[in-house]
């Protein structure tokens, strides 16, 4: 992406335009690596890109990483992505827990290094307060929406991120629930949901 930029400039008016144009670039510089070099081959990623201009964050989203919007009042935390998984059956009919369990077997369907990977771009106009929060699955696997919501409730925003560290260096609520209705100890489930731990979140603050 920084080479995308080095070489474009200035996105000009269209910055959706532009910021998926570096994505694509990205895509394509993955494609051509995981081709030429044999230890490579297969290799891919999940992205999240978020541009903030004039009060406005433009979003492009490939994979199951996910990007939030947290208005001013923390009263909703609104995902804006749609993951880029699926499941090879219907779930409607199950309890929200047992649909976020079953979720957790989903397969990634678009990713950063396959060809013509989808791009999906959003946009969110932010207000005084308002929070872009940007995660990867390492996080949505420990946590749901509702427990990311009250971590961000904090008043003191700086606070934030190791409140959510310290939360997530053990076994979580939804993880011993999931542990109870596998059979196993939190301990073990815990291990068996464990992965990368990427945050990144930015508050407009007038």
């Amino acid at each position: 992406i920084i080479d995308f930029l080095n070489q474009n400039g200035k996105p000009g008016e269209n910055i959706h335009s532009f910021v998926e144009g570096a994505v694509a670039f990205t895509n394509q510089m993955m494609l051509s690596i995981s081709k030429s070099v044999p230890e490579y081959q297969g290799w891919g990623t999940t992205l999240d890109c978020c541009v903030i201009y004039d009060n406005n964050a433009y979003i492009c989203h490939v994979g199951d990483g996910r990007v939030y919007h947290l208005k001013d009042d923390c009263s909703v935390l609104e995902q804006v992505t749609i993951d880029h998984s699926f499941l090879p059956m219907d779930i409607s009919y199950l309890s929200a827990k047992e649909q976020k369990i079953a979720q957790l077997n989903a397969k990634l369907s678009e990713y950063i290094g396959k060809e013509n990977a989808k791009i999906d771009t959003c946009h969110i106009q932010l207000n005084a307060g308002d929070i872009v929060l940007m995660v990867t699955d390492g996080i949505t696997r420990l946590l749901t929406d509702e427990e990311l919501l009250e971590i961000f409730k904090n008043p003191d925003f700086g606070k934030v991120k190791h409140t959510l560290l310290k939360q997530l260096s053990s076994p979580t609520a939804f993880v011993r629930e999931y542990a109870e209705f596998k059979g196993i100890s939190p301990e073990d489930a815990y291990k068996r949901l464990v992965d990368d731990r990427t945050m990144i979140a930015i508050k407009r603050l007038k």
